[in-house]
């Protein structure tokens, strides 16, 4: 089991006096807390109020668990037993909870322990803490990216972990760059009124793809004042690495400090920008497979399958409607004379010249091949809806011009009115058997179905 192959560390080599060894206990970035057999603090590093906000006297002589939120209690006491009876050589990796900052809120910490149970003056458990508030943001956006969560979504999570792993204030994500402005601007645990927009550095990094550094008195107003209200000094914004096929964007990052990035910083600036470029990167692509998979390549109008599943989706609604099944009359004789790619371009011209004749709410469909279909909303009567099929047939009198050859084409249309109980297979049934009615009688003509589909 874990620990049972943990050795002791090894003692250190050189010299210190024990006050420095104090001191950088007490500055340590991760903090020091000392718990006895009883669960007591015994000793809380003095950077504890850097992480968590607690003065170390505040903590020392209460129990560990009043620090401890309940619904996390069980983890951390199962933990300080598995210590106990199997780890007492400190091989454990370091866990990680919710805890209670001196405000009452709820932060991320991770812990890590060195077992000091053999000792003869005093037995406990050392606790190293590091603040966890920037993975766990960033576990919540990973979570999120996978279950292709709405975009804004995403960056929230990605944004309160930038801001936490660059122990700022907070951070916005710009995307969508088009020259002028961003298509939106999503921030984490962002102050009001502070999630930039309009001129200003954000917009000098996306043309450029230069990070700037901006002292809050530089900024235009009134985010200048607004910013100084909540204690922000400094502005820094950073271009995400560039994409083929999307727009520009930036991250900027609200400090309370003066000064530009050090190392550390652009350290975990490159590591997050990357995580921003992943997630635009995904998400475009799969916008573009759910785009394809419910749209006709050639004409880019929807295809069969969104087309069912809209009539599905009308038909429980319970409005009244009507689909139009539609036929290309002496389109073969197109493909066999002037070639597929004539073909294409006649299709192309259909889908136009169909949606021009529609109204605003109808939905038209490629199903295959020269075949159309178009749903109605809103249709009640065949006499309505003969007005409308009307339209369809008038916008091919004209000839197609294709391949250097003026064609004339001809659409015969069938048509069926939904009745109380009706299915979109049933309407797509009783449409096709009404179209070819209108074929067999000549074509260039529509045919409504003679019953309502139940």
């Amino acid at each position: 089991m874990a620990g049972t192959e943990g050795t002791r560390v090894r003692p250190g080599a050189g010299e210190l006096p024990d006050g420095m060894f104090r001191r950088i206990v007490d500055a340590a970035g991760n903090p020091f807390v000392v718990v006895d057999g009883d669960g007591v603090v015994r000793y809380a590093g003095g950077s504890i109020d850097l992480s968590l906000e607690w003065l170390p006297d505040e903590v020392v002589g209460r129990s560990m668990l009043d620090f401890i939120p309940p619904d996390h209690v069980p983890a951390a006491v199962e933990a300080v037993r598995e210590i106990h009876d199997i780890d007492r050589a400190g091989a454990g990796i370091p866990m990680v909870f919710e805890v209670y900052r001196r405000d009452g809120e709820r932060t991320w910490v991770e812990v890590g322990s060195i077992p000091m149970l053999d000792e003869s003056d005093l037995e406990c458990i050392v606790f190293r803490t590091r603040g966890w508030n920037g993975e766990h943001h960033l576990d919540e956006f990973l979570r999120s990216l996978l279950a292709d969560a709405p975009l804004d979504h995403v960056l929230t999570s990605l944004a309160r972990s930038i801001g936490s792993l660059l122990q700022s204030r907070a951070a916005v994500i710009h995307h969508g760059f088009d020259g002028t402005d961003f298509a939106a601007s999503v921030g984490g645990d962002v102050p009001e009124g502070c999630i930039p927009t309009g001129p200003g550095p954000w917009i000098e990094s996306a043309r450029s793809g230069e990070p700037t550094v901006t002292d809050v008195s530089d900024l235009p107003s009134p985010l200048r004042s607004v910013a100084a209200a909540h204690g922000l000094r400094t502005l820094w914004t950073v271009p995400v690495p560039q994409s083929d096929g999307l727009a520009p964007s930036v991250v900027s990052v609200w400090r309370t400090t003066p000064g530009p990035p050090l190392s550390g910083h652009r350290q975990a600036f490159e590591r997050m920008l990357r995580y921003v470029q992943l997630a635009l990167v995904r998400t475009a692509e799969h916008a573009r497979l759910r785009y394809l998979a419910g749209h006709d390549g050639l004409t880019g109008i929807p295809n069969r399958t969104s087309f069912i599943s809209e009539l599905t989706d009308v038909i429980a609604s319970g409005r009244c409607l009507a689909v139009a099944f539609c036929d290309l009359d002496g389109f073969k004789a197109v493909n066999d004379t002037l070639g597929h790619s004539a073909g294409d371009a006649v299709i192309v011209e259909t889908a136009a010249r169909l949606r021009g004749a529609l109204r605003q709410d109808d939905l038209l469909a490629r199903m295959g091949g020269d075949e159309f279909t178009v749903l109605y909303r809103d249709v009640v009567d065949s006499r309505s809806i003969g007005v409308l099929v009307d339209r369809l047939c008038e916008a091919f009198t004209d000839p197609f011009h294709v391949a250097g050859e003026s064609v004339r084409l001809g659409l015969s249309v069938g048509v069926a009115l939904a009745g109380s109980h009706a299915t979109a297979d049933g309407m797509l049934a009783a449409a096709d058997e009404a179209l070819y009615d209108a074929k067999r009688a000549g074509g260039r003509q529509a045919r409504v179905h003679a019953q309502p589909v139940i």
